[in-house]
């Protein structure tokens, strides 16, 4: 019983994503041309998502030349808004507009982000998003529309007819590689959307300097934990040793950084370690 509840609740959450995702390309269908020199980036992901994609962010704010607009959840608003990579930050209250409970709601957000414009409009990434994602992409007026495909993490959004009809409304997509990290996959849309390939680096957190002054009721450690459950979606290790060693090199916090992890956990190997200190 428990089994034929789940499936059926798998083939309405598939059902109503597909016919939303129609729906929306039926109402805000436009042959939108270069309507604006920006690129418009929609992330729904928490702290640690937004964190890791501070290269991808910086990279295409670079190569492609143009002022980025992100549009992400509201928490994250102070965080963006510091990096200094984005020229407008649009707040959602994301956990609201990606379920179905709230319609009404989730259709109004649909209806403001359709009076957005810009050349393009990339959707980031493929974990943890939901079919709002899809949607507004498709809303945002761009003539070149990039998101991911094939990325199985929620039943919202996948099955072949999903992923077949995904690959036809948009004009830009790239395969999801569950086998590689985030970050890797994350570099490879990177490549696609600039046209230039680009090896992997340990990104550039200097956006972020000064770092706060240590509180006086803190004692002077910092605590790194170098990993994640889900191994698609870890850090590397070498940017950990890079941030680590950064964090040193403040002299005036005198700060010494301590790792922590367990068997669930990666670990930095010893030569890892000795790069941090």
């Amino acid at each position: 019983m428990k089994r034929t509840f789940q499936l059926l609740k798998r083939f309405l959450h598939r059902t109503l994503a597909l016919g939303e995702l129609v729906a929306v390309r039926c109402i805000f269908r436009s042959n939108a041309q270069a309507t604006g020199d920006r690129i418009i980036v929609l992330q729904n992901s928490h702290l640690g998502d937004f964190v890791l994609s501070l290269p991808f962010f910086q990279r295409l704010k670079r190569q492609c030349g143009l002022p980025l607009v992100l549009i992400s959840d509201s928490r994250i608003r102070e965080l963006a808004e510091a990096s200094g990579i984005f020229a407008e930050f649009v707040a959602l209250d994301m956990k609201k507009v990606s379920s179905y409970k709230h319609c009404f709601c989730r259709w109004k957000t649909l209806y403001k982000l359709h009076k957005l414009s810009g050349k393009k409009v990339i959707q980031c990434f493929g974990v943890g998003a939901t079919g709002f994602e899809d949607c507004a992409v498709l809303a945002v007026q761009a003539p070149e529309k990039y998101v991911f495909v094939d990325s199985f993490y929620n039943v919202q959004r996948s099955g072949v007819l999903y992923e077949a009809v995904r690959t036809k409304f948009f004009n830009r997509t790239l395969p999801y590689r569950l086998e590689q990290s985030l970050v890797q996959n994350e570099n490879n849309y990177a490549d696609f959307i600039t046209g230039t390939a680009e090896p992997l680096t340990l990104g550039d957190l200097d956006c972020f300097e000064p770092l706060p002054e240590a509180d006086e009721f803190l004692r002077p450690y910092l605590l790194v934990i170098p990993g994640a459950d889900d191994p698609r979606r870890r850090w590397e290790t070498e940017k950990f040793a890079w941030l680590a060693s950064q964090v040193a090199a403040q002299q005036q916090l005198g700060l010494q950084a301590k790792l922590l992890h367990s068997s669930n956990l990666i670990s930095l190997s010893a030569d890892r370690q000795a790069n941090r200190n």
